[in-house]
């Protein structure tokens, strides 16, 4: 079971699990099975990440599964994270799976939800979009795992080197 909305607009990070290299954890994946259906890859973000995992935690936090958390929007929250230029477009795919917490199992499950809904699958193969952040966060208590990818044409901070919660 998984709930989806898309939305474009225009103008605490993940743990390692342990004996898992960064190319296995759920967002890398994920970015992989995008990039499997894009002309060009998407490039994660560190910066943009971190805002996508911030929501995915103020959603499990409000209870709330929403674009719009303390009257923010997307472009809100890349805004205040100090990565909008000027003609900076940001898109968002959120998504929730419940019933099952299995890491693996999880991404493949959100992966194909966001693939069979038209408008999360246009956000996902969409040639504007370059950069990506990708983050989910765990509601252990109600079984339910938060996913937030946002989308950008550009950011003005570019930390694309290693994933953001392997930085020191």
């Amino acid at each position: 079971m998984f709930k989806l909305l898309a939305l474009l607009l225009v103008a605490q990070p993940p743990m390692l699990i342990s004996g898992w290299t960064y190319d296995q954890q759920p967002e890398f994946i994920m970015l992989g099975l995008m990039n499997n259906e894009r002309e060009t890859p998407l490039v994660i973000n560190n910066e943009l990440s971190k805002v996508a995992k911030e929501h995915a935690l103020n959603m499990i936090r409000q209870r709330k599964f929403s674009h719009t958390l303390d009257g923010k929007s997307p472009q809100d929250r890349v805004r205040d994270a100090d990565l909008c230029s000027p003609d900076t477009v940001v898109g968002e795919n959120i998504g929730m799976v419940s019933g099952s917490i299995a890491v693996r199992q999880h991404t493949e499950e959100m992966f194909n939800g966001f693939k069979n809904s038209r408008g999360h699958y246009k956000n996902m193969t969409s040639e504007m979009w370059k950069i990506t952040g990708v983050a989910y966060a765990v509601d252990e208590q109600n079984m339910k795992i938060f996913w937030v990818i946002m989308f950008a044409n550009n950011v003005q901070k570019d930390y694309r080197i290693m994933p953001y919660y392997l930085q020191r």
